[in-house]
Protein backbone atom coordinates (compact mmCIF):
# COMPACT_ATOMS: atom_id res chain seq x y z
CA UNK A 1 0.00 0.00 0.00
CA UNK A 2 1.36 3.42 -0.97
CA UNK A 3 1.15 6.04 1.77
CA UNK A 4 0.44 9.67 1.09
CA UNK A 5 3.18 12.19 1.81
CA UNK A 6 1.14 13.74 4.62
CA UNK A 7 0.81 10.36 6.36
CA UNK A 8 4.55 9.77 6.14
CA UNK A 9 5.43 13.24 7.46
CA UNK A 10 2.93 12.91 10.34
CA UNK A 11 4.35 9.49 11.23
CA UNK A 12 7.89 10.86 11.25
CA UNK A 13 11.01 9.17 9.98
CA UNK A 14 11.48 5.43 9.52
CA UNK A 15 12.00 4.24 13.11
CA UNK A 16 15.19 2.22 12.64
CA UNK A 17 16.78 4.78 10.31
CA UNK A 18 16.12 7.44 12.95
CA UNK A 19 17.50 5.25 15.74
CA UNK A 20 20.66 4.35 13.81
CA UNK A 21 21.33 8.02 13.07
CA UNK A 22 20.63 8.84 16.73
CA UNK A 23 23.56 6.56 17.67
CA UNK A 24 25.90 7.68 14.85
CA UNK A 25 28.87 9.04 16.81
CA UNK A 26 29.93 11.39 14.01
CA UNK A 27 26.56 13.00 13.21
CA UNK A 28 24.23 12.61 16.22
CA UNK A 29 23.14 15.85 17.86
CA UNK A 30 22.37 13.85 21.04
CA UNK A 31 25.98 12.63 21.24
CA UNK A 32 27.39 16.07 20.36
CA UNK A 33 25.24 17.65 23.07
CA UNK A 34 26.33 15.09 25.70
CA UNK A 35 29.99 15.57 24.87
CA UNK A 36 29.73 19.38 24.81
CA UNK A 37 28.21 19.31 28.30
CA UNK A 38 31.03 17.20 29.70
CA UNK A 39 29.18 13.88 29.78
CA UNK A 40 30.99 10.83 28.56
CA UNK A 41 29.88 8.64 25.70
CA UNK A 42 32.27 6.47 23.74
CA UNK A 43 32.39 5.47 20.11
CA UNK A 44 32.21 1.85 21.26
CA UNK A 45 28.99 2.50 23.20
CA UNK A 46 27.40 4.31 20.26
CA UNK A 47 28.43 1.49 17.90
CA UNK A 48 27.03 -1.10 20.33
CA UNK A 49 23.68 0.71 20.48
CA UNK A 50 23.55 1.05 16.68
CA UNK A 51 24.28 -2.67 16.43
CA UNK A 52 21.35 -3.42 18.75
CA UNK A 53 19.13 -1.42 16.42
CA UNK A 54 20.36 -3.34 13.35
CA UNK A 55 20.23 -6.78 14.97
CA UNK A 56 17.06 -6.58 17.07
CA UNK A 57 14.96 -3.52 16.24
CA UNK A 58 15.17 -3.57 12.43
CA UNK A 59 14.15 -7.24 12.00
CA UNK A 60 11.09 -6.62 14.20
CA UNK A 61 10.03 -3.14 13.03
CA UNK A 62 11.22 -3.05 9.41
CA UNK A 63 9.88 0.09 7.71
CA UNK A 64 7.78 1.14 10.71
CA UNK A 65 7.65 4.91 11.34
CA UNK A 66 8.69 6.53 14.62
CA UNK A 67 5.30 8.18 15.16
CA UNK A 68 3.42 4.91 14.65
CA UNK A 69 4.94 3.27 17.72
CA UNK A 70 2.25 2.75 20.34
CA UNK A 71 2.60 1.53 23.91
CA UNK A 72 1.07 -1.79 22.82
CA UNK A 73 3.63 -2.26 20.05
CA UNK A 74 6.44 -1.28 22.46
CA UNK A 75 5.22 -3.94 24.91
CA UNK A 76 5.00 -6.49 22.11
CA UNK A 77 8.61 -5.72 21.16
CA UNK A 78 9.79 -6.03 24.79
CA UNK A 79 8.16 -9.46 25.08
CA UNK A 80 9.65 -10.48 21.73
CA UNK A 81 13.16 -9.55 22.89
CA UNK A 82 12.71 -11.43 26.18
CA UNK A 83 11.73 -14.57 24.24
CA UNK A 84 14.77 -14.61 21.93
CA UNK A 85 17.17 -17.48 22.54
CA UNK A 86 20.65 -18.18 21.25
CA UNK A 87 22.46 -21.46 20.72
CA UNK A 88 25.27 -22.30 23.12
CA UNK A 89 27.58 -25.27 22.64
CA UNK A 90 29.19 -26.90 25.63
CA UNK A 91 30.98 -30.26 25.66
CA UNK A 92 29.74 -30.94 22.16
CA UNK A 93 26.10 -30.39 23.11
CA UNK A 94 23.97 -27.50 21.89
CA UNK A 95 21.32 -25.83 23.98
CA UNK A 96 19.11 -22.77 23.64
CA UNK A 97 19.56 -20.08 26.27
CA UNK A 98 17.77 -16.74 26.62
CA UNK A 99 19.54 -13.46 26.02
CA UNK A 100 21.27 -12.18 29.13
CA UNK A 101 19.57 -9.51 31.18
CA UNK A 102 22.29 -7.02 30.23
CA UNK A 103 21.74 -7.70 26.52
CA UNK A 104 18.00 -7.19 26.88
CA UNK A 105 18.64 -3.97 28.80
CA UNK A 106 20.98 -2.69 26.06
CA UNK A 107 18.54 -3.63 23.29
CA UNK A 108 15.73 -1.76 25.01
CA UNK A 109 17.89 1.24 25.94
CA UNK A 110 19.02 1.60 22.34
CA UNK A 111 15.49 2.86 21.66
CA UNK A 112 14.24 4.14 25.00
CA UNK A 113 17.09 6.63 25.37
CA UNK A 114 16.28 8.03 21.93
CA UNK A 115 12.57 8.30 22.70
CA UNK A 116 13.23 9.99 26.04
CA UNK A 117 15.52 12.51 24.35
CA UNK A 118 13.05 13.12 21.48
CA UNK A 119 10.28 13.78 24.03
CA UNK A 120 12.45 16.28 25.93
CA UNK A 121 13.28 18.01 22.62
CA UNK A 122 9.61 18.29 21.61
CA UNK A 123 10.08 16.00 18.60
CA UNK A 124 7.36 13.66 19.92
CA UNK A 125 4.49 14.21 22.34
CA UNK A 126 4.50 10.84 24.09
CA UNK A 127 7.11 8.20 24.97
CA UNK A 128 5.56 4.75 24.42
CA UNK A 129 8.28 3.18 26.60
CA UNK A 130 7.71 5.40 29.64
CA UNK A 131 7.31 3.12 32.68
CA UNK A 132 7.22 -0.06 30.60
CA UNK A 133 7.80 -3.09 32.81
CA UNK A 134 11.10 -4.89 32.37
CA UNK A 135 11.84 -8.56 32.82
CA UNK A 136 13.65 -10.65 35.40
CA UNK A 137 15.33 -13.91 34.65
CA UNK A 138 14.39 -17.02 36.67
CA UNK A 139 15.68 -16.71 40.23
CA UNK A 140 14.82 -13.03 40.50
CA UNK A 141 12.03 -12.11 42.88
CA UNK A 142 10.13 -9.43 41.04
CA UNK A 143 9.89 -7.57 37.74
CA UNK A 144 11.48 -4.17 37.52
CA UNK A 145 10.70 -1.05 35.53
CA UNK A 146 12.90 -0.09 32.61
CA UNK A 147 14.90 3.01 33.30
CA UNK A 148 14.10 5.44 30.53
Amino acid sequence: MIQSTSTISQAGPILCDWLESFWDFNTSFYILERLSHGHSITKAHAANMAGKIRNYWRPFFGEFHRGELTRGKAREFAVHIAEITRTVKKNGLSSQVPLSGSTIKDVMQAGTVAYTWALSEGQITENPFDGLMGFSRPGHDSPRLLTV
